[in-house]
């Protein structure tokens, strides 16, 4: 039996050490689903707007969630919450999405001072403050 050279062997190592890594990293790189089981996406999602009504209803399920979505990206925020209603240019290089709670005035029963989740992103692409706004201006 011929034996394997270490060599070789240190080649496998390396490369299985850094499929290992990205691995790790791209497990690492989305939400984590299961820390918003109690929060039903879908329908929050289908409530464009919030002209259905359905988003306040589910304000008490927003709350429980709030504090689990600072520090998260804009794609896991889009994950959790869906595209947002409408998108904020802050200074310094700064974001916000605006998720209506109450029907937005575009709805048939909506109203302009229309309660508004504001989602504000930091120039490094991550939520630092969600907060709640009354006829936000758009």
């Amino acid at each position: 039996m011929k034996p394997i050279p270490i060599i070789s062997v240190c080649v496998l190592l390396m490369r299985f050490s850094y499929v290992s890594i990205l691995t790790l990293f791209f497990l690492s790189c989305s939400a984590d689903q299961n820390q918003f089981k109690e929060f039903d996406s879908i329908a929050w999602k289908k409530d464009y707007k919030a002209c259905s009504g359905q988003r306040l209803a589910m304000k008490k399920d927003f709350e429980q969630i709030k504090s689990k979505l600072k520090g998260l990206d804009q794609m896991e925020i889009i994950d959790v919450l869906g595209k947002p209603d409408f998108q904020r240019l802050e200074d310094r290089h700064m974001k916000s999405y605006l998720y209506f709670l109450e029907p937005a005035s575009t709805c048939t029963t909506g109203k302009a001072d229309a309660k508004t989740i504001v989602v504000r992103f930091n120039s490094v692409d991550r939520a630092f403050e969600i907060i709640y706004e009354q006829g936000t201006s758009l």
